[in-house]
């Protein structure tokens, strides 16, 4: 039995939660006005809400009777605000629309709320009713959901796997949920323990907000456990919740909790860890270190806790490392984790869940999608749900617009698309999809994007590029059909597609070659940067030219706006050698190296030098005119340290393709005029660069 049907299941329980959960939110006075029906009071004495039961079947077949029975009772008045307590949300679409008739104020919550709102403080139902009130009232854009979906009303999809998860995770199986940025992995775990979990004690940690100490995770969890313990009416509970100061302490009492919850009940304790990646970063990331060994010092516990307990543990992160990787460092050892978790995915909606979350999420604003209209979101929007929410908030003005047809999905599209450097969904791609892909995965979609006009013949991916194509079919970015790949987003296609091509050249892959003698490096300079950036890139050129007297070094220094494309042409055998120079050129100018030890002959030390102080001076010159500017150039930061910071991105020397976002090495590229690369900069201060060749 769950938590909700043990309390619908006590008469009068209904009246007795609603009242104290409206009491708590500051209402003055609750009355009970006929069955299912409690009427919300000022001092004045007058109605100022309505909460109407439609929590369990018996109220929802008596719905005739509450519309009449409101409908009286509001009599125009257009301040009363009608609260619908309700369990299923499937059912609610239809009766919220009928009610909105005789009541523009509609506030769904669910009953769960109302019940978990026993067990905090009043502050919990104020805030609590403020959310719903501002969403659903004052809110004129339905789309505009930009975290977590808690409530069941907005929440659309899933429907398999919320199934095959809530059954994995009672037989007593641990699981980790990988996904991409914002494809909706909370709001799916949010979803598992309001509904199918609810009989279950569910402890869920967002890791983001925690310290990496392993000290605040073990208290966090026995606070709530204590508190889900109290929800299920457990018995036998200390009066007040224990905290721990070592991890023996914290594995005493939370032994002690589970003893207590499996006395009386068969169902399993489940610990929900959600962003894991904070507590598993890259082994390459400064500090990771210590963030590991915390890791390892909270896991270790709840590992061996869980193996002869029903504890289960469910995480979930961008990328199943925390799965996969086992030894973390020689001094910390293996992963206590690794090889534990049943991997499931979560990918993007299907075309159904996709116009049912459009046309239904618009409903409740009383806003109307034609049929064609929504599956052409669809089309472009691939059933990812935030960039779906994105577009249709942009199609219907942020709800201002109340009738959408396919000619305003194509305009909206075209605006998009036409400005994806300024706008949300292009940002998204760049830092919530392209920054977080593996080489690997990156080589693949530009693959399939240059042979979009194959499409009817099989792309063919090579051998070493196939587990970066298997992870993108798992993250719903790839589709798969027959053998034949294609992109599950048309926007997604027209951004990649943007971001590589060139007055209608296209950047082409191909794999690293020994033969290949050309470095490449493209700079976005800011405007204040540019004149200092020009004469480093230009020294080096003499650098070379002085180093390879009798050898044949090709340097093109190139400026369009504020890009400056400066391409080395090394004589065979020569390139790791002279992209070995250029890296050293760099630490030289970011002060990581002495000159000295860069050059031998004492004029040019001082040659160098004197090229270095010069660029300083002419940052310094350019930071004196600009205060002479208007205000808006005033106020930008001019440091030597930006500048560094720019420069030392550019003289990265990586011998592998990488396609990260200051620095992109191409293998082999077409470029435009037969020396401009083609990969465009995205952000002021970025740095792309490549190895290529004609």
């Amino acid at each position: 039995m769950g938590v909700i049907d043990y309390f619908i299941n006590k008469s009068n329980d209904f009246y007795k939660i609603a009242k104290s959960f409206f009491m708590n939110a500051g209402f003055k006075r609750v009355k009970f006005h006929s069955e299912g029906v409690l009427l919300l009071i000022n001092d004045s004495n007058e109605i100022t809400g309505i909460v109407l039961d439609l929590s369990n079947e018996t109220e929802q077949q008596n719905h005739k009777k509450f519309y009449g029975l409101i409908e009286d009772i509001i009599n125009d008045n257009e301040n009363i605000k009608l609260y619908l307590i309700y369990n299923d949300s499937s059912s609610l679409i239809n009766k919220f629309n009928q009610y909105r008739k005789i009541c523009f104020n509609l506030v769904p919550i669910p009953f769960e709320k109302l019940i978990r709102a026993q067990f905090h403080n009043h502050y919990f139902a104020i805030g609590l009713i403020r959310e719903s009130e501002d969403w659903y009232i004052n809110q004129s854009d339905p789309y505009a959901v930009f975290k977590p979906v808690s409530d069941s009303l907005l929440f659309y999809g899933r429907n398999q796997l919320i199934n095959k998860i809530s059954s994995l995770l009672l037989k007593g199986l641990h699981l980790g949920i990988f996904g991409m940025r914002k494809v909706g992995k909370t709001s799916l775990l949010v979803q598992l323990i309001k509904n199918q979990l609810s009989a279950t004690p569910s402890i869920y940690i967002n890791c983001q907000t925690f310290s990496s100490e392993a000290k605040a995770y073990f208290n966090e969890i026995l606070n709530q456990l204590y508190s889900e313990l109290r929800i299920h009416r457990v018995k036998n509970l200390p009066k007040t919740s224990h905290e721990a100061n070592t991890p023996d302490e914290f594995k005493n009492i939370i032994l002690s909790y589970i003893a207590i919850w499996e006395n009386s009940n068969n169902q399993p304790i489940l610990i929900i860890f959600d962003e894991i990646d904070k507590l598993f970063p890259s082994r390459d990331l400064k500090n990771s270190e210590e963030i590991l060994h915390e890791f390892v010092n909270l896991f270790k516990i709840l590992r061996n806790i869980a193996i002869n307990n029903r504890l289960v543990i469910m995480v979930s992160a961008y990328h199943p490392n925390i799965n996969r990787h086992n030894l973390l460092s020689p001094s910390i050892g293996e992963n206590p984790m690794f090889s534990i978790f049943e991997e499931e995915y979560i990918g993007f909606l299907d075309k159904n869940e996709s116009c049912k979350l459009i046309k239904n999420i618009g409903a409740l604003k009383n806003i109307y999608w034609e049929n064609d209209a929504a599956d052409k979101v669809y089309y472009y929007c691939g059933g990812h749900p935030f960039i779906t929410m994105l577009f249709s908030s942009r199609a219907c003005d942020r709800g201002e617009l109340d009738y959408i047809d396919i000619d305003m999905v194509e305009v909206t599209a075209d605006n998009i698309i036409k400005n994806f450097r300024k706008n949300s969904i292009g940002n998204y791609y760049h830092e919530g999809v392209w920054n977080l892909l593996s080489d690997e995965e990156k080589k693949v979609l530009i693959l399939i994007c240059q042979h979009d006009d194959e499409s009817k013949s099989k792309i063919q991916i090579p051998i070493e590029l196939e587990n970066g194509l298997a992870q993108l079919e798992r993250f719903g970015l790839i589709l798969n059909e027959n053998t034949k790949l294609y992109l599950n987003s048309q926007l997604f296609y027209f951004w990649l597609k943007r971001r590589f091509s060139n007055e209608g050249q296209s950047f082409e892959y191909a794999g690293l070659k020994d033969d290949q003698n050309t470095i490449i490096r493209l700079i976005e300079f800011p405007a204040e940067y540019q004149q200092a950036g020009m004469s480093i890139l230009s020294y080096f050129s003499k650098i070379l030219n002085k180093k390879y007297t009798n050898q044949k070094v090709s340097v093109t220094i190139k400026q369009e706006d504020l890009k400056v494309t400066m391409i080395i042409e090394t004589p065979d055998g020569k390139r790791d050698e002279i992209e070995k120079t250029l890296y050293e050129y760099g630490l030289v100018v970011t002060g990581k190296m002495e000159p000295q030890k860069f050059v031998d002959d004492q004029f040019e030390i001082l040659e160098l030098q004197n090229q270095l102080t010069w660029a300083k001076a002419q940052i310094e010159t350019q930071n004196r005119i600009m205060n002479y500017q208007d205000e808006e150039i005033k106020k930008k930061d001019i440091r030597i340290d930006k500048f560094l910071s720019i420069m030392e991105n550019a003289f990265q020397n990586k011998v592998n393709i990488d396609f990260s976002p200051k620095v992109i090495q191409a293998d082999s590229v077409k470029i435009a005029d037969k020396r401009g690369i083609l990969v465009e900069g995205t952000t002021k201060g970025n740095i792309q660069s490549g190895n290529g060749r004609n």
